[in-house]
């Protein structure tokens, strides 16, 4: 009975993973097509809104919120996570298709240090340059 009871339990974390990853990379997704929307109209004098674009950024950070409750780390990391996978995947239906972003989320996730590493060495070569 144990063993099922793990499993069963281990099934429904599996897909809640999923979900969240899946629904925080749609969100950026779209907060994307919505920021490139209102800087084009920035850049052409427009009237622009970025509310759209916070409204569904809110929501990717409280997905992350939930994902940074089962892998650790903080929010922003898994924020992060899911920036590199929409920035590496340049997809139509990305979030909808039949890949594993529960291993997409846990490579971007694991090399989250190369983001303080890329920060440390922007710093350096800004403090050279000085």
């Amino acid at each position: 009975m144990k063993n099922l009871t793990e499993v069963a339990t281990n099934k429904v974390l599996n897909e809640m993973v999923d979900a969240a990853v899946r629904e925080a990379v749609k969100l950026q997704v779209e907060a994307n097509k919505e920021r490139a929307k209102q800087n084009a109209l920035e850049w052409a004098g427009e009237h622009y809104n970025y509310t759209v674009v916070h409204k569904l950024e809110q929501g990717v950070k409280a997905v992350c919120e939930v994902l940074w409750k089962i892998f650790g780390g903080c929010t922003a990391d898994s924020i992060w996570a899911i920036n590199k996978i929409v920035m590496e995947n340049n997809s139509e239906i990305l979030g909808y298709d039949c890949q594993d972003y529960i291993q997409l989320f846990i490579c971007a996730f694991e090399n989250r240090n190369s983001r303080y590493d890329y920060i440390k060495d922007v710093a350096q070569d800004e403090a050279h340059t000085l």
